[in-house]
């Protein structure tokens, strides 16, 4: 949705921490995957994730303003609610960002919200989108 106003590296830094934070619960659901993909189309589909960040300490220095680091966190968020579950796990990534960031609890709760809301949204444009069927539903 908005990671075309990230720089190449904090995209790839992006990528990073989103890849992690679905390895995390051990689990890909469907809803990720699509997820994953569509946010790997927005940045161009030609983005690679640095193997350190993925397995090691993400690089949450590259988010050098308030704006990157909502980005990363509301499009994170989207990620990890998209199968209705926010694994333990998935938390345990999470948290340090945050942290990171100095967000406090209640913006927190504000990303995770509208996240949750946004995140059924995605996995179906998604959906629509390479399949090519509209439900009669919407």
């Amino acid at each position: 949705m908005f990671l075309n106003l990230l720089s190449e590296q904090q995209k790839s830094s992006f990528l990073a921490m989103a890849t992690k934070v679905i390895l995390a619960d051990g689990i890909i659901s469907p809803e990720e995957e699509a997820v994953l993909d569509l946010r790997i189309a927005e940045m161009g589909g030609h983005v690679r994730a640095p193997a350190e960040e993925i397995y090691g300490i993400s690089n949450t220095d590259i988010f050098d303003t308030r704006q990157a680091r909502v980005i990363v966190l509301l499009e994170l968020y989207v990620l990890v609610m998209s199968d209705s579950k926010y694994a333990p796990q998935e938390q345990e990534v999470m948290a340090p960002l945050a942290d990171a960031w100095s967000m406090n609890e209640d913006e927190i709760e504000s990303l995770k919200n509208w996240s949750e809301k946004a995140a059924p949204l995605s996995v179906s444009g998604w959906t629509m989108v390479m399949t090519g069927t509209i439900p009669e539903d919407l």
